[in-house]
């Protein structure tokens, strides 16, 4: 009778002691430098794109005059002390070089900060993905899966956010909205409002 008293109590301790088991994620936006010789460039405000980073090969048949291949990842660092999971997400936004390119027509700087806008924009996406992490509610047998389902739905919602900016814009035509967006996002990402 005592030994099934005490292998009850050692399963309660077990299952207790899975049951206590908590996850903490912290997510922040990692401060990346690019190397000038590669592909990759990694958002900063310091250094705004130039039109020299463009080195794709124009789609000639396409309507755009220019596009921007920029996106937004993470890497991930787990830690498991005694009963706690430990998870650093660091979030970075990234331009491709290569499979960024302009026509030879797209060479102002109102069209550069057009293509900027985009960079900036996904840069927003990586910020919503770093708060959304945060607010997200983690277990020990589903930390993986959220951490995918809240970048797939961030992702989306940033690419919706970037075609809403060209459909408004009219990818840059409709200079009124173009002088619109310039301002809400040189404003979001504290830069200096340039007079239209």
């Amino acid at each position: 009778m005592t030994r099934k008293i005490s292998l009850l109590i050692s399963l309660c301790l077990i299952a207790a002691l899975g049951f206590s088991q908590r996850v903490y994620v912290n997510a922040y936006i990692q401060d990346k430098v690019s190397n000038p010789l590669s592909d990759t460039i990694y958002y900063s405000l310091e250094r705004p794109l130039g039109w020299g980073d463009f080195q794709g090969a124009a789609e000639e048949d396409s309507d755009a005059g220019a596009v921007t291949s920029s996106g937004f990842g993470y890497g991930a660092g787990i830690t498991i002390k005694g009963n706690d999971i430990y998870i650093n997400l660091a979030v970075y936004t990234y331009f491709s070089r290569s499979r960024s390119w302009r026509k030879p027509a797209i060479h102002t700087a109102y069209h550069l900060e057009h293509e900027q806008h985009h960079f900036d924009i996904t840069m927003l996406g990586a910020e919503r993905f770093c708060d959304a992490i945060k607010k997200a509610h983690f277990t020990k047998d589903n930390y993986k899966q959220v951490i995918d389902e809240v970048f797939e739905k961030m992702f989306k919602e940033n690419t919706d956010l970037q075609d809403r900016y060209d459909n408004d814009t009219e990818h840059s035509i409709n200079k009124d909205r173009q002088y619109a967006w310039n301002n809400r996002i040189n404003e979001i990402m504290g830069r200096s409002v340039a007079a239209q």
